[in-house]
């Protein structure tokens, strides 16, 4: 009896060191499934996971799915699309992707490092706090997210990237914000000092306003700055003829500190 045990003892050590493996030529995941993509070298090459073991779980572990994997192919479409839609929906103006953007929100490009790409398509399909919902269709969140993974290759030539500061909520610093008396009713925003401001939903998200990576909205393709900002202040309907924002009385002291919060640091 002792020394059957000890046989298959002997035998479950050397099947869990050395896993079975496929058929001579193949790899591990090719006993399953078609080759497609032969020159890039192996699955694990697109879609990771272990294509040295025959058994599922394992082989299986952090495996991207294909409509994610798109990222690893030079030139795909999907990978296309979604840059475009990191631009179209300006969402460098909280975010840094592929090296470029504002920092109110966690880098982009450091995402792959802790999120499976399901989740990072689940966080855009139900926005966080603050970030606006853009009502993007399935297909538009999957070319998104491999937009996004794109950016990993950046992140290694800023390795010396300051940490990303999380904000609480001071609720009678709020109060006393000149963004929280005077704009937070109808907009909100992330801020470098105090983090998420506003509470309303009929005006549009005010993060990184004064930066170059906001969209192009206070005229036909013209970018805000502290004078316009200012001008539009004062009369929003001179210079958009169907504005529902009223004009606002801001006296220069508290329009300095309004404009101090709504700068960003890229």
């Amino acid at each position: 009896m002792g020394l059957y045990l000890t046989v298959l003892t002997t035998a479950l050590s050397l099947i869990l060191l050395f896993p079975p493996q496929a058929p001579a030529g193949q790899t591990g995941c090719l006993a399953c499934h078609k080759v497609h993509y032969a020159e890039r070298g192996g699955c694990p090459a697109c879609h990771r996971g272990n294509d040295r073991t025959g058994r599922k779980r394992v082989a299986h572990d952090g495996l991207i799915p294909g409509r994610f994997a798109w990222f690893t192919i030079k030139g795909s479409q999907p990978v296309a699309r979604g840059k475009r839609l990191l631009d179209l929906y300006a969402c460098r103006r909280c975010h840094t992707a592929a090296g470029h953007g504002n920092r109110l929100a966690m880098n982009l490009d450091n995402l792959s490092q802790t999120r499976r790409p399901a989740e990072i398509a689940l966080a855009i399909e139900k926005p966080a706090q603050c970030m606006p919902d853009f009502h993007l269709a399935e297909s538009e969140i999957i070319d998104l997210v491999n937009a996004i993974q794109t950016g990993e290759k950046a992140r290694e030539a800023k390795s010396m990237e300051m940490p990303f500061v999380v904000h609480f909520a001071n609720e009678r610093k709020l109060n006393e914000n000149i963004f929280e008396e005077r704009c937070g009713g109808c907009h909100r925003m992330l801020s470098e000092e105090y983090g998420v401001l506003g509470r309303g939903e009929t005006g549009p998200n005010l993060s990184g306003l004064l930066t170059s990576f906001y969209p192009e909205t206070f005229r036909e393709w013209e970018r805000w700055s502290v004078k316009k900002l200012q001008k539009w202040l004062e009369n929003p309907r001179a210079l958009r003829q169907n504005a529902r924002m009223p004009p606002i009385s801001i006296k220069s002291d508290e329009f300095g500190r309004l404009a101090d919060i709504l700068r960003a640091t890229p």
